[in-house]
């Protein structure tokens, strides 16, 4: 079919396809530009991702992203977007054609209003994604991609997962040309981004990061520019949760885990784990006057004060009630209460307890973890860079003493492999700037670190090895290349 003037004029610029008529351009990426276009011969409106030249320089990288392509075409699941055709255009460049969703994507949608009743939406779009991913993995496919942009809705409001373009599994280092790992840094786990070969947890640590966004309004990890995203992503603790939604922490520590190995094995199991997150958090009376879900939408924007009031109040006549009896174990929990809510312990008279009743010494509250404090303070200092000193106020002995006080606690894991990353990188400075007694020093903290950790930490302490064995091979290599026989033997007795 040739075309009139004006559609000459209306196509100038953009690539030519063999029966489709490109109209304009819908949005840009790393490796693809992806246009609206009219599929002729069906007169459809279809979604065309062309990649860029620089993306696909050679050949042999263009059949074998076609090739995957056509892999990826065979992806049949209600929640992926599909494939229709791919090809070449007429300047040559690798193409592929799927269907046009043009109601947004996730990055545009506001989940507040979601929260009165549990974020039954959040939850139904996590299993979603999940369901998508748990498909593909079976089928040998990682995303690397996963990201709000890429979660689109249908007119019957589905969210698809969408461009599957960087799960292609045969090119090679995943590295753009500016340097930078391939995949969204906002959403990328530690492992990517360090350029390190990913499996299919890696994508489920975005969907973590995902969730994280879609209760909070905002990233886990927020920076300036991709390259401290990414640094952030690789080393900083996870972030705890406002207290409204403290009930979700326990699933976003495994979610967003540093290592691979702390994370949810599968998709399935992630999705066992968020059906285990409890519709609402608060107190167990918050829980069962619930059920009145009209008087509790305002109930629950009363203040945390007006609350401990009530529950002060309903405490007094519970104590008159059991006036006389030697086991009331009124006192505690209502302490309790006020500790939860951030507040001073309600006041009570020598040998009395806060409703007037004698206290019951046989009876105690139950405890915080004895790791706890070592924890709060290991966190910040990992953000302040105290990784070894000052002497019992660093972020390696602050994590040692919370291993002896609660080996068990479930964020230890993950935060002590932060650390050790953190002392792998300046290990890795110090030796490549030859100086061999820090990066030891360093290296002897991490060591000390995961010992202390009984195995828990041995994924970070491998990769700290790796990292200075690459070091002390660089140091040896340039001192050999310059026959200089005195730094050569420095490198021998780092």
């Amino acid at each position: 079919m040739s075309a009139t003037p004006n559609e000459h004029d209306h196509d100038a610029g953009l690539p030519e396809i063999a029966g489709y008529r490109l109209l304009r351009v819908l949005g840009h990426g790393g490796m693809s530009t992806v246009f609206l276009a009219e599929q002729v011969s069906l007169d459809r409106e279809v979604a065309v991702k062309v990649m860029l030249p620089e993306a696909l320089a050679d050949e042999v990288s263009r059949r074998r992203f076609e090739n995957e392509a056509r892999t990826i075409a065979r992806l049949e699941h209600p929640h992926i977007v599909g494939i229709y055709e791919v090809g070449r255009t007429r300047d040559g460049l690798p193409w592929s054609g799927m269907p046009y969703l043009a109601r947004g994507h996730l990055g545009q949608r506001n989940f507040t209003d979601d929260a009165e009743n549990g974020y039954p939406r959040v939850r139904g779009i996590l299993h979603a994604l999940l369901a998508a991913l748990d498909y593909a993995h079976a089928r040998g496919v990682v995303h690397r991609d996963v990201k709000a942009e890429n979660v689109l809705f249908d007119e019957a409001e589905r969210p698809l997962l969408a461009d599957f373009g960087i799960a292609l599994r045969r090119f090679g280092p995943r590295v753009t040309t500016a340097g930078m790992a391939v995949g969204s840094t906002a959403y990328m786990a530690p492992e990517q981004a360090r350029g390190e070969e990913v499996d299919a947890r890696a994508d489920l640590y975005a969907v973590g990061v995902l969730a994280w966004e879609m209760l909070n309004g905002q990233l886990p990890y927020v920076a300036g520019d991709a390259l401290s995203m990414a640094v952030m992503h690789a080393q900083d603790p996870i972030p705890r949760l406002p207290r409204p939604l403290r009930h979700w922490q326990r699933f976003f520590d495994r979610a967003l885990a540093k290592s691979p190995v702390q994370r949810f094995r599968n998709a399935q199991q992630m999705r066992e784990a968020l059906d285990r997150v409890p519709r609402h958090g608060g107190s167990p009376l918050a829980a069962v006057l619930d059920g009145g879900r009209s008087a509790m939408a305002g109930m629950r924007r009363w203040p945390i004060t007006v609350w401990l009031g009530l529950m002060l109040l309903l405490a007094a006549g519970v104590g008159v009630a059991l006036r006389g009896m030697d086991n009331a174990p009124t006192d505690g929990f209502f302490r309790a209460v006020a500790r939860r809510a951030g507040l001073p312990a309600p006041a009570a008279q020598p040998g009395q307890s806060i409703v007037g009743e004698p206290l019951d010494p046989t009876f105690r509250p139950l405890p915080q973890s004895p790791a706890e404090p070592f924890l709060a303070a290991a966190e910040e200092q990992l953000r302040t860079h105290n990784l070894t000193a000052p002497a019992d106020h660093n972020a390696t002995d602050s994590l040692l003493a919370a291993w002896k006080a609660d080996p068990h606690h479930p964020r230890l894991p993950a935060l002590t492999a932060s650390a050790i990353d953190a002392l792998a990188d300046e290990a890795d400075h110090r030796l490549r700037d030859g100086d061999g007694s820090r990066a030891r020093d360093y290296a002897g903290h991490a060591e000390r670190l995961a010992a202390g950790a009984g195995g828990q930490a041995d994924a970070a302490l491998a990769r700290m090895r790796s990292r200075l064995d690459k070091a002390l091979d660089a140091r040896m290599a340039q001192a050999t290349s310059h026959v200089d026989r005195a730094a050569a033997q420095r490198v021998v007795e780092s």
